[in-house]
């Protein structure tokens, strides 16, 4: 159904129930679209559940391997100074020296930094004023790099939510 976009002869010959046959078919592909989107998500939603609940008991049979594991290298630490650590054929396990973690609460931080005037600890950035700039253009000038659209008609298609609705729900109880 390609036609030349200057040609619109035969958009004008179509009548409302034309366009509105168009845009049933239209609404159909995107409903039947929704609907097998939505049983896929389902369908994955399930998949998760189920790997969740049948990894949640592994998880927690680790976590107390791992605990066991870390008690023994803590009560042992003479075993692990060097080589600081064991190496077996599924991977390897002992110490390591980690550096500090900072952490910041940037508001807190910023505000007894301007008090105490350490500008060493933080730098002023800017931010364009967005309405000025629409000011400025529509009074003539020309500011480089910002460029106004001019606003418009804008097509528009819109698929009744309620129906969407409807596929989905019909989809997660399929």
């Amino acid at each position: 159904m390609k036609t030349n976009v200057t040609d619109t002869r035969d958009y004008k010959a179509m009548s409302e129930a034309d366009a509105d046959k168009l845009f049933t078919d239209y609404a159909k592909i995107i409903l039947e679209e929704t609907s097998i989107a939505a049983k896929a998500d389902h369908e994955v939603a399930k998949i998760r559940q189920e790997t969740e609940t049948r990894l949640k008991a592994m998880r927690e049979d680790a976590e107390v391997l791992k605990h066991h594991l870390e008690r023994y290298m803590q009560a042992n630490p003479e075993r692990f100074e060097s080589p600081r650590y064991r190496k077996t054929t599924l991977g390897k396990f002992g110490v390591q020296s980690v550096r500090g973690k900072l952490t910041i609460d940037e508001d807190t931080v910023l505000a007894w930094a301007r008090r105490h005037k350490r500008t060493d600890l933080f730098i002023v950035s800017y931010k364009l004023i967005v309405d000025a700039l629409r000011t400025a253009l529509a009074n003539g000038e020309e500011i480089p790099g910002c460029v106004q659209q001019p606003g418009g008609v804008r097509l528009n298609l819109t698929v009744d939510g309620e129906a969407i609705a409807a596929v989905k729900r019909e989809a997660e109880e399929a």
